[in-house]
């Protein structure tokens, strides 16, 4: 099933005709298990679709695939992006049959944020969407970036940082702060260090891990700013006929013909607004506690989001943290992770985190030890008869290993491959809160890399051992990768074979944290092993 319509012409829709299904916060379904982990949300489907309104009635008609109807949005919205570029922007006639030749000469780079604890299957999963968009081909998904909503903002906060925080006092080198991401339906906290070096560079370091709550403004009024002088009341309206046979209450008042609420206004914040308050209070004192265990002080609160816009949000978080840090409300508050987000796409780089926020391993042909129960289903034979793990990882880095202050850190492993197949070189990330470290590939890694090396003919004999050294470094835009073969007769070769324009076979692709790869393996398994004897697929 596809949707018809969408945003206010779908809720008319569905109010006028009972049988129209309305699909809601679907967004959530690319990362379920992240609303249990971190917002405290179930995973399970069924509970989540009662959760997020969700209309699936398990009928095959009615089945709804969450990628195609993100794809639906997407491609709707591509298609008015381009059409208003091309044709406003860049004044050209935009037509169904220049389009393609249009697009061609203007290359269209998307810049996609998405909450704080997505992981990167879930991202993996929009960057889908994207493709089945048609925003991007599936061999362009470099021209897809995709950044979290708060680094994002996180980003715009540096460019603006000293306008925002022109209260305080001295240089703003080694300043800690929180981005308090206030949305409609979650509230996400990030801390993040400014460094400024002496030419005046700034870098942006993440400290502790971010947090989150489904404390959004949702069902608030942005607006609200409680009169508390006197018997108040706060008018709401009602849907519908209103309340019917209203008898009355101490608390609540009825009017407009039993279709207006009316609250008292201390009675709205105590019950309604301070709830929601206090656990956005929990949040950011889980941030301060962060950071004081690392001997670190927050300097600033930076609040972004179209919630961080309400007064009486803004009147008691500067309230509460009075005397502890400053309280800043950016002007460009709302639009802030959308500036970030065109700020990233302009100038791709990582913000750098104190500790690895995924792991990522190298892909390995282990011997095999019947003493360890968990291989055994991993078990493969090779040709020669010796038994070997398949799927089995060797980290580079590990996820929540402290990292080095220098980002020139460069990680290496060697590699030994049996002359003369191809040596298939795979690099696998994940930021999953569990398993991230698990000695074998897991539904919850991501291949971010995966290159085939073919060996030039040498007077060498079959089987013979061939090392390759990996080296990996993470740098401002992604993964820096470079496999270099060892062996002297192998380099001698590429190098007669290139007259002395190379001096070994050695190949250095790059590929960023932040796209997907390719889902198709250049090898894969067979009963005969892996890299022993390579079955290569179409």
């Amino acid at each position: 099933m596809r949707p018809e319509y969408w945003g206010e012409e779908a809720i008319l829709k569905a109010t006028r005709h009972k049988d129209r299904k309305l699909l809601k916060n679907f967004k959530m379904f690319l990362c379920p298990y992240s609303m249990e982990g971190f917002y405290g949300m179930t995973y399970d489907p069924q509970n989540l679709k009662e959760q997020v309104e969700f209309a699936d009635d398990g009928t095959t008609e009615n089945k709804v695939n969450v990628i195609r109807v993100i794809a639906d949005y997407l491609r709707r919205f591509h298609h008015h992006s381009i059409k208003y570029i091309l044709a406003e922007e860049m004044d050209e006639i935009y037509s169904f049959f220049n389009r393609t030749e249009l697009l061609e000469k203007y290359k269209i780079r998307y810049v996609i944020t998405v909450p704080a604890m997505w992981n990167s299957l879930a991202r993996d999963s929009m960057v889908q969407a994207a493709i089945e968009a048609t925003m991007i081909k599936e061999n362009e998904v470099n021209q897809l970036l995709i950044i979290s909503e708060p680094e994002a903002a996180a980003l715009y906060c540096e460019k603006k940082f000293t306008e925002h925080l022109n209260s305080l006092e001295g240089n703003i080198n080694d300043t800690n702060f929180i981005v308090c991401d206030a949305g409609s339906r979650t509230v996400d906290l990030v801390t993040f260090n400014l460094q400024v070096n002496e030419k005046k560079e700034s870098m942006i370091c993440q400290i502790g891990d971010g947090v989150g709550d489904t404390c959004g403004s949702t069902y608030l009024d942005p607006d609200f700013m409680p009169n508390l002088q006197g018997d108040t009341y706060y008018d709401i309206d009602l849907p519908g006929k209103g309340i019917i046979n209203f008898t009355g209450d101490s608390t609540y008042r009825m009017a407009n013909g039993n279709k207006t609420l009316r609250m008292k206004n201390q009675d709205m914040k105590e019950i309604i607004f301070d709830p929601i308050v206090n656990r956005i209070f929990a949040l950011i004192d889980d941030q301060i506690k962060q950071a004081s265990k690392m001997d670190s002080k927050i300097d600033a609160i930076l609040m972004v989001g179209g919630f961080s816009q309400s007064r009486y949000l803004q009147k008691r978080i500067k309230d509460q943290y009075k005397g502890v840090c400053h309280v800043s409300v950016p002007f460009e508050g709302v639009t802030a992770i959308s500036h970030g987000a065109v700020s990233y796409a302009l100038n791709p780089r990582m913000i750098s985190k104190k500790s690895a926020g995924q792991s990522l391993g190298l892909e390995v042909q282990a011997p095999f030890y019947k003493e360890l129960t968990d291989s055994a289903e991993k078990k493969v034979i090779g040709p020669n008869g010796v038994a070997f793990e398949r799927g089995r990882l060797d980290y580079f880095v590990e996820k929540n290993q402290q990292l080095e202050g220098d980002r020139r850190t460069v990680y290496m492993k060697d590699v030994f491959v049996q002359y003369p197949s191809a040596a298939i070189i795979a690099i696998f990330s994940c930021d999953s809160r569990t398993g991230a470290n698990d000695r074998y590939v897991t539904d919850n890694h991501a291949k971010i890399m995966e290159t085939k090396i073919i060996m030039p003919s040498v007077n060498k004999r079959d089987g013979d051992l061939v090392k390759f050294k990996v080296s990996l470094q993470i740098e401002h835009i992604g993964v820096s990768v470079t496999i270099e073969c060892q062996d002297p007769h192998i380099n001698e070769e590429v190098r007669k074979i290139t007259k002395n324009q190379r001096s070994s076979l050695k190949i250095k692709p790059k590929y960023s944290l932040n796209v997907a790869s390719s889902k198709q393996s250049l090898a894969s398994y067979s009963n005969t092993g892996y890299l022993f004897s390579i079955t290569e697929t179409s």
